[in-house]
């Protein structure tokens, strides 16, 4: 059963920047209620005071887990248009969400065993996810495949280091492909690199979100592991 679509507004609490172009965006609801949804919903974010030249809303995951009292909104900012001009907003500023959305979601009474495949800010649905899965202490068989151009570009890997020296059942795979860094994986993920990680690929269920180039390249591999189609659930943006 599907959560509850609401339209409320919320207020900026607090901003985080997890790298150089990534920022955390913090929000409270001014109702003071907790957002009900599943790990992998996302919201649609309207920003009032965003110029008539861009587009006043955008749809972004819901980073934070649903035990958070808050909602997060991790976002790549690029050096024009609605990710600079929000990145400008002060705390405290009333922006106005819609959600939960979406159905690219983590189920536990379905999902034991999973694997996470992600590319940079496409971590996070999964973020929201590995730290449900933390948050209720779940024995879910986890892998995550992040992939990011160099180890100083990855976000929240003091976080997902946290996670799995905690939770020994949450393996994440880092795969660096601009750099050749001793204990990253270099390159792009491949059947290959499932394999030297997964005992029996065909038992787990895959999630990938992002571009169609990562959701089309992520099938290919999926393909030859003969992993059924069943058994991908995907997300594009």
């Amino acid at each position: 059963m599907m959560k509850k679509v609401e339209n409320f507004e919320v207020e900026l609490i607090e901003k985080i920047k997890e790298t150089e172009d990534i920022i955390t965006f913090r929000y409270r609801r001014i109702d003071n209620k907790k957002l009900d949804f599943f790990p992998g919903q996302f919201v649609s974010l309207t920003v009032p005071s965003m110029p008539d030249e861009f587009r006043k809303t955008r749809a972004y995951s819901i980073c934070s887990s649903p035990f958070f009292d808050y909602i997060d909104l991790s976002i790549k900012i690029k050096e024009s248009g609605f990710t600079k001009v929000l990145s400008e907003e002060s705390i405290g500023t009333k922006h106005r969400m819609i959600g939960p959305l979406g159905e690219f979601i983590f189920d536990e009474n379905k999902y034991d065993k999973v694997v996470f495949v992600a590319g940079g800010i496409g971590i996070t649905p999964f973020m929201s996810m590995l730290r449900y899965i933390r948050d209720k202490n779940l024995s879910t068989d986890v892998y995550l495949f992040f992939s990011n151009r160099t180890v100083s570009s990855i976000p929240f890997k003091n976080e997902l280091d946290q996670i799995t020296n905690k939770m020994k059942n949450i393996k994440i795979i880092y795969i660096i492909t601009r750099e050749n860094v001793e204990g990253y994986e270099l390159g792009r993920v491949s059947e290959n690199t499932i394999l030297k990680y997964v005992k029996n690929p065909q038992d787990y269920v895959y999630f990938s979100c992002g571009p169609l180039e990562l959701i089309q390249h992520t099938e290919n591999i999926l393909e030859k592991l003969n992993v059924p189609k069943t058994q991908f659930k995907k997300e594009k943006w």
